[in-house]
């Protein structure tokens, strides 16, 4: 699992349970009653004593210093390119990429059909018209 904060990212990693239980967001509410009582007592043969719980075994925190703020470090880099010519770390191709795909959708929704977007010309992709 990764969890994306502010600041930080951390990584956490599960081990799989021995059994995977059912319920919820399955099928098995579904089930007549006859079948479900069949699947029950399967499910506990099959499974008896084996643990349904996911367990964290490993979890690393990604984090820069206390002191660190991105938004100050990204005023800092775009103004030294300003006056310095340096080049931008996060420049408006880099923007454009990550934000197409997002415009995209949108304009997917907006116009109630599905938008091809080309990552490599960053464009939109227009295909020709039905017949």
């Amino acid at each position: 699992m990764i969890e994306m904060g502010w600041n930080d990212v951390k990584v956490t990693h599960f081990k799989r349970p021995e059994a995977p239980g059912f319920g919820g967001y399955d099928s098995y509410e579904s089930f007549s009653a006859k079948q479900k009582t069949e699947f029950k007592k399967w499910y506990d043969m099959t499974y008896a004593g084996k643990s349904e719980n996911w367990t964290n075994y490993n979890e690393v925190k990604y984090a820069p210093e206390d002191d660190y703020d991105d938004r100050y470090s990204r005023m800092v880099n775009f103004f030294e390119s300003i006056r310095t010519g340096k080049p931008v770390l996060e420049d408006a191709t880099f923007g454009l990429r990550a934000a197409g795909p997002s415009i995209a959708a949108n304009l997917s929704a907006d116009w109630r059909k599905a938008v091809n977007w080309d990552p490599m010309k960053m464009k939109v992709i227009k295909k020709p018209a039905s017949n």
